[in-house]
């Protein structure tokens, strides 16, 4: 009974094609095998503005009626101020973002926000200081 079970099949050898090799085992995981339970830490961010605090000026720098309304409402609505809702005395064809120095991450937080305002950029000399943001409606501009 020893050697029967010793040899596995009623004695005969297995044949070395079919035989497979038993398993490795492997004493350190590798970094794409096994999840982690370590909790992930976010990397600290910037404290996110407080809205009301942020003031911005809504230009229509194109021929549409209405743009700078509707989206002033939007803004206002999410918590920006809003101080003024007017034309853009100049055509615009990209709707853009103007920052005065300092304020680019709130100008990056309105884009990532509303993706339709397209880009940023730092506030030129023409851009009215009074305020934080200046958002100029362009001809690219689809309400979302």
């Amino acid at each position: 009974m020893i050697a029967v079970a010793a040899t596995g099949s009623g004695g005969k050898k297995p044949n070395a094609q079919t035989s497979t090799p038993p398993p490795t085992a492997s004493t350190a995981p590798s970094s794409s095998s096994t999840p982690s339970n370590t909790p992930v830490t976010p990397t600290p961010t910037a404290t996110a503005p407080n809205l009301s605090s942020i003031t911005v000026d809504v230009l229509n720098g194109t021929t549409r009626a209405g743009l700078a309304s509707a989206l002033a409402n939007k803004l206002k609505s999410d918590g920006y101020t809003i101080k003024k809702v007017a034309n853009q005395a100049t055509h615009q064809t990209t709707t853009t973002i103007y920052y005065k120095a300092g304020a680019k991450a709130a100008a990056e937080a309105m884009l990532a926000a509303h993706p339709e305002l397209k880009r940023v950029a730092p506030a030129t000399s023409s851009t009215p200081a009074t305020v934080t943001l200046t958002v100029v409606i362009g001809d690219d501009y689809k309400a979302a």
